[in-house]
């Protein structure tokens, strides 16, 4: 014996998509964006010797972090998709995007390339400036 349906002449109806269920993931995934530009800009400038056109990415890609870390809360309000998640996630991307990776550049920049600076009134300030980045 077979499955049978309870009203032959009937067609299933297809299943929709809920839009309230699933537009969360929207902010998420700006914020995600964030953080995969801040972590390749890292790795960028973390290579054995980049070059000029290596810190242009890196700076590119930090200004798209930036654009992004705008736009996703600004998503989240108009989608009234907030969650203590999504704030979590929002500030782990504030600190991998606008802070470790703008202050590793700085450090490989003079690390890598040896740029002498200006030596301040103490002897081992720039040194200090530098690696405390």
């Amino acid at each position: 014996m077979g499955l049978r349906r309870k009203h032959p002449g009937r067609r299933r109806r297809k299943r929709r998509l809920d839009l309230k269920k699933t537009l969360f993931v929207l902010p998420n995934a700006i914020t995600l964006g964030s953080i995969f530009c801040g972590f390749n800009a890292i790795l960028i400038v973390s290579t054995g010797s980049p070059s000029g056109a290596d810190f242009y990415k890196a700076a590119m890609l930090l200004i798209f972090a930036m654009f992004f870390d705008l736009l996703d809360g600004r998503v989240a309000r108009m989608t009234k998709t907030q969650s203590a998640f999504g704030l979590q996630i929002d500030s782990l991307a504030d600190i991998v995007s606008l802070k470790c990776a703008p202050s590793r550049t700085p450090r490989h920049v003079h690390t890598k390339n040896k740029i002498n600076l200006i030596n301040p009134p103490g002897k081992y300030v720039h040194k200090v400036v530098f690696y405390s980045l």
